[in-house]
């Protein structure tokens, strides 16, 4: 379990617990506030982000990709070349550097026909 506060605004958390974790948002008093979670190893256990209060809301959404189009521990390219790979117009990719040699990548692509993974070794 892991309660952020206030002041930890803009923080990047690498969560590598695979039994799981809780994580609380601070009160929503704190506008602006902003932190990003990256999942380092896959979870066996649950993964939970809660509020601080029960009248808190979480709005927006999120993309969830299938396994056949992600990056791994082998990957170090990522190459679009072809329209199943995500080139088409709309998309957009955030590269966040997490650790030593290690980027998370995240967005939302489009393309069209089957997905296929555009990661890869150079």
């Amino acid at each position: 379990t892991y309660v952020l506060t206030a002041d930890q605004s803009g923080v990047i958390l690498a969560l590598n617990r695979p039994a799981g974790i809780t994580v609380t948002l601070p009160a929503d008093t704190n506008t602006g506030f902003h932190c990003k979670m990256v999942v380092l190893d896959t979870f066996t256990g649950t993964w939970k982000v809660a509020t601080e209060s029960n009248g808190d809301l979480l709005l927006g959404g999120i993309s969830i990709v299938s396994a056949a189009a992600k990056a791994d521990s082998s990957h170090d390219t990522m190459t679009m070349s072809s329209d199943q790979k995500g080139r088409f117009k709309g998309g957009s990719v955030e590269f966040t550097s997490v650790a030593a040699d290690k980027w998370l990548v995240s967005g939302v692509l489009n393309g069209g026909g089957t997905p296929v993974n555009p990661f890869t070794n150079s």
